[in-house]
């Protein structure tokens, strides 16, 4: 989400946007309402040369500003040669992949972001890193204020397509230990395991409101208690609306991330890389949900720490860079 959530910043602020999707991933964008921006469809069967050089000979191109890569698939030879052919490339990175990132500016939110990596790995590029220019969408800049005896709701979201699975096994697992508050259950439009997941809540006596393929997050969060969700971006969603939260590390690459966000008082971790026992996770949430005392105190330091205007900062690093690339 943090592509379209830079995208309706550079749309607030004039300018035109286009993103160049694979046709599986457009059918995902187009059935979100707050998409931005014209789709290029990119042919499945191009090699990575062979998909430069479908989009420099697209007829946008000649009128392109800037570049934004935000994926884990772009190998450095498609960095390098996009670079060369690119007025301006920004990537989102947070991979730490040990190699060159052929970059103008890199952007990553991430308060463990390690400026002594890029330095050695980007060292031309400029850097927004950190809290400061952490981009969220448009949904989380403006938000009301909820006070936090007025928040009943145990929120599970457990990434858009639950790679572990964990979802049911957890509610499950609450269930049997006697779980007695308002459950919301948000699952992705990757979600695998829907037509199992439907069939055990038209069974199961707990109070659970299901919502699949949400598209009011910042409504969801707000109202939230707390919150137990994959780590990633939700997290810092999570910090906008000052809702305490259990992180669970699903890959490697969110482990500095949420390490650094353990330390900030508002959320705990932990770390299901390797695989999470439903039963014990059900019952640490089952233990913080009870301690009001903790959850409060949580939710003053997500409220103190709490920054939304990271977008428009990245958008104005953009802006300053194209201005010195265009003058030099």
């Amino acid at each position: 989400m943090r592509c379209l959530a830079l995208a309706q910043t550079l749309d607030a602020n004039h300018c035109e946007v286009v993103f160049a999707l694979k046709a599986e991933a457009k059918s995902l964008a187009l059935g979100r309402h707050d998409w931005v921006g014209r789709i290029i469809v990119l042919p499945d069967e191009l090699d990575e040369q062979q998909e430069l050089d479908y989009l420099q000979h697209l007829p946008e191109w000649p009128q392109l500003s800037a570049v934004v890569l935000d994926g884990y698939g772009f190998s450095e030879h498609y960095r390098a040669d996009l670079q060369r052919i690119a007025p301006l490339v920004a990537i989102f990175d947070d991979a730490n992949l040990d190699m060159a990132l052929h970059a103008d500016v890199i952007i990553n939110g991430s308060d463990g972001a390690d400026s002594g990596y890029y330095h050695t790995y980007a060292s031309q590029a400029r850097l927004c890193l950190g809290r400061a220019y952490r981009v969220l969408r448009r949904e989380f800049e403006v938000l009301p204020e909820i006070p936090f005896v007025r928040r009943h709701t145990l929120t599970l979201m457990l990434g858009g397509s639950d790679v572990l699975n964990l979802t049911l096994p957890l509610l499950q697992a609450l269930e049997t230990q006697g779980a007695d508050m308002p459950i919301r259950v948000i699952t992705g439009a990757a979600y695998g395991h829907l037509a199992a997941l439907q069939d055990w809540l038209s069974q199961t006596q707990l109070t659970i409101q299901h919502i699949h393929d949400c598209q009011q997050m910042a409504d969801m969060m707000i109202h939230s208690r707390l919150a137990v969700t994959a780590a990633g971006g939700t997290q810092f969603e999570l910090l906008a609306c000052a809702t305490p939260a259990i992180l669970l590390v699903v890959a490697d690459n969110q482990r500095a991330a949420t390490a650094a966000a353990s330390q900030q008082g508002w959320c705990i971790s932990q770390d299901v890389v390797a695989g999470a026992n439903p039963a014990e996770l059900a019952a640490r949430v089952l233990a913080l949900w009870q301690d009001d005392k903790q959850l409060e105190v949580m939710h003053q330091h997500a409220a103190a720490l709490a920054d939304r205007q990271g977008a428009q900062r990245v958008v104005q690093c953009l802006f300053e860079q194209m201005e010195q690339q265009r003058c030099s």
